[in-house]
């Protein structure tokens, strides 16, 4: 068989004559005879590789077809990787000598390293950069020289490395495949011209699935496509070894910067994020043990932030379906996001943790993560969107024995006393760009004399535990927000308290509104307070309730979410008046 173009075509001489006319008459570049030479411990046939001989760097196979400088002829090539857990090298080499070791012996090659671990590294002028991705059976990997001269490194179009430009004295250069381990297979070899990269360049993924080492399965997970995995060993324990990548980031360079993954199942605990072990997969199972940078997902739905090896604080919730993310910004820091959303920034950078693989460690049994991917940058905002406008606030888990919650409603229960509840959506700082979105919250009080207060607090340990605790005595852990009295006041929160802005009384509807960097807060569509600039560094808040008094409760408690206020707030004209319910005294 001939290839052209990355087509087998028959070669019987009638056929194969005519179909090279056409080739040549349509583009010129394409019509090369796809033929191996120095060929040993291997077989050839259409355009399948296939390794049959002892294991052992003694056997492969050269290209007839050469890659010669940019803007010439054939440029790179194209295959699949049929077989897993197989070592093998597939490249450019210049040196044509037969001998099967050359990436070993450093010599003149440029390539794919595969090991037998599911791993991924690139091999250039001698030097080996470890562990750029992983692989499975039927992976397709390309490997070209780019329009800018540079060579380029894919996997399932996805860039996993990017090489030098290659010096003019290396050219021609030719397809060298070495094959350590017995059955390697790779299949589908297509040499690729001018046109071929050219459209590759304009398709590039920006993500590739996380590949789990074969210690996830020893350890007690199974895994799944497009990098899911799930703890499989019976009881609530932290008894399975922890996961690993193949693939890793590798520096502060790295063109993957971040992981992206979704939950499969509510209230299932587990660990996932990042940890910087860079040592072979054999000595790992005893020696990790949690993330360095990450989620830690708990049995009542909440989501914990791990910071250098340290619970840190309540960031969230998350459920069956919640995307996850961790992003390295152009700083260094880590960024965590939750549907789109920035909830926590790392207290440090990264840049004296690589390089990092992606971990998990399950602790319920079936806790399982899905859509596991390495990205290039966050996928925030691209098919996830806060919540939509006038949809339930959806609460952290709570303690049951204070708080009761029907649809949009809200009562409290149990014994007297400060009791507190905090949401998983977030006003972050990206809304003070001055974009007019909207965010804040609305309810109705359904009762009258009793004590509540709902607003907003930052993201801190200090003010946000599972069920409030301690720390919730006081409604000074609020930032922002409306304090509802036993004399039917309204107080206003803006950082300190600002004193009482009118009255309320049962069924009387109130908002809070965050727009252009300012709290806004109205009684029945009425504007009765503005608040002062928020300062950037209290960013992220977090919509919280603390209510004292039993059978306390507030109705129609919706998350809002659209683009613009009321026209009548946006000129300030505000509605005609307000009633003026009458105190207690």
């Amino acid at each position: 068989n001939a290839e052209y173009m990355g087509r087998n075509i028959p070669t019987s001489p009638t056929f194969g004559s005519a179909m090279l006319l056409i080739v040549l008459l349509l583009n010129p570049w394409a019509a090369i005879d796809a033929t191996w030479s120095s060929t040993s411990g291997v077989t050839v046939s259409s355009g399948t590789i296939t390794k049959t001989g002892a294991a052992g760097w003694n056997a492969g196979t050269l290209s007839d077809v050469q890659i010669t400088a940019t803007g010439t002829s054939f440029r790179g090539f194209r295959f699949t990787l049929s077989q897993a857990q197989a070592a093998l090298y597939v490249g450019f080499t210049s040196d044509t000598s037969g001998n099967w070791q050359q990436f070993v012996n450093n010599r003149q090659t440029i390539g794919f390293i595969f090991d037998t671990y599911q791993r991924v590294s690139v091999f250039q002028s001698g030097n080996t950069k470890l562990y750029r991705s992983g692989y499975q059976s039927g992976d397709v990997f390309e490997m070209f020289i780019t329009s800018a001269g540079v060579v380029q490194f894919r996997r399932n179009s996805f860039v996993i490395e990017q090489g030098s430009v290659l010096a003019t004295t290396t050219f021609p250069m030719r397809m060298k495949v070495e094959m350590y381990t017995t059955g390697s297979v790779i299949s589908n070899v297509q040499f690729l011209n001018d046109t071929d990269i050219q459209a590759a360049e304009k398709s590039v993924a920006n993500g590739e699935s996380v590949v789990w080492t074969g210690l996830a399965v020893s350890g007690g997970a199974t895994l799944s496509a497009n990098g899911g995995i799930e703890k499989a060993i019976t009881g609530s324990a932290w008894n399975m070894g922890a996961a690993l990548s193949s693939q890793t980031i590798s520096n502060a360079k790295s063109i993957v910067r971040g992981i992206s993954f979704l939950v499969t199942r509510d209230v299932k605990a587990m660990t996932v994020g990042l940890v910087n072990r860079d040592r072979m997969l054999s000595s790992i199972g005893s020696l990790l043990d949690e993330v360095l940078f990450g989620f830690s997902l708990q049995v009542d739905g909440r989501l914990v932030a791990i910071d250098q090896g340290t619970s840190r604080q309540n960031i969230g919730v998350y459920g069956a379906g919640t995307r996850l993310e961790l992003l390295i910004n152009a700083m260094g820091y880590l960024e965590y996001y939750c549907d789109g959303v920035q909830i926590y920034y790392s207290t440090t950078t990264v840049d004296n943790y690589y390089p990092l693989y992606a971990s998990f460690k399950g602790y319920t049994q079936q806790a399982a993560i899905s859509n596991v991917v390495f990205t290039t940058a966050s996928v925030s905002g691209v098919g996830y969107t806060l919540p939509s406008d006038n949809s339930a606030i959806r609460f952290v888990a709570y303690d049951t024995t204070a708080f009761t919650i029907s649809g949009t409603t809200v009562t409290r229960i149990g014994s007297t006393q400060w009791r507190s509840i905090s949401a998983g959506t977030f006003i972050t700082s990206s809304l003070l760009s001055g974009s007019g979105s909207v965010n804040g919250i609305d309810f109705v009080v359904s009762s009258n004399n009793l004590r509540r207060f709902i607003g907003f607090s930052r993201l801190n340990s200090d003010t946000i535990d599972a069920y409030g605790g301690s720390s919730m005595t006081n409604v000074n852990t609020f930032l922002h927000g409306i304090y509802l009295d036993t004399t039917r006041r309204v107080a206003i929160r803006d950082v300190f308290g600002k004193g009482y802005f009118g009255g309320y009384q049962g069924g009387d509807k109130f908002s809070i509104r965050f727009y252009n960097g300012r709290f806004w807060y109205l009684r029945n569509g009425f504007l009765i307070y503005q608040s002062q600039p928020v300062n950037p560094l209290d960013l992220p808040l977090i919509p919280r309730i603390a209510m004292y008094d039993l059978s306390n409760s507030l109705t129609g408690l919706v998350w809002v979410q659209n683009n613009t206020l009321p026209a009548s707030l946006v000129s300030l004209q505000q509605s005609p008046g307000e009633n003026i319910p009458c105190t207690l005294r």
